[in-house]
């Protein structure tokens, strides 16, 4: 086996390792409906194509919204006034609040945003509403 090879089998090994279960099983995603919050931090009324990766802290979800990606970052300053834009890389913008409760990556797709959520609520009180 080339080098090569060994590093994209070793690659496809880490990403089989990382997927969901219910990903790694089914051809096609799970969504849910959208919530109205997750875990305390209000969510955009555009917000389509919720996925849960995981409920349990720290809480993870992705969505899609018809919304730019700069309305979604005044949405999440607005809704969490914790979360600070943090650095933007290859057309993705990182929030975070200080004490790491909430991340938020908002990313442009098609013609709207993706949205990737991370919260640890043990933490949301510091910076909550």
């Amino acid at each position: 086996m080339t080098i090569k090879m060994a590093s994209l089998s070793m690659a496809l090994v880490v990403s089989a390792a990382l997927m969901p279960v219910e990903a790694s099983t089914n051809k096609t995603p799970h969504y849910e409906p959208c919530p109205a919050e997750f875990h305390a931090v209000a969510m955009p009324r555009t917000a389509t194509l919720c996925q849960r990766f995981e409920s349990q802290e720290p809480a993870t979800m992705v969505f899609y919204s018809s919304a730019p990606q700069q309305t979604l970052i005044e949405h999440y300053k607005t809704a969490y006034p914790g979360l600070k834009v943090r650095s933007t890389f290859q057309g993705r913008t990182l929030l975070t609040a200080d004490n790491n409760a909430v991340r938020v990556i908002v990313s442009p797709d098609s013609e709207g945003s993706q949205v990737d959520m991370m919260v640890n609520s043990q933490n949301l009180s510091a910076t909550s509403k």
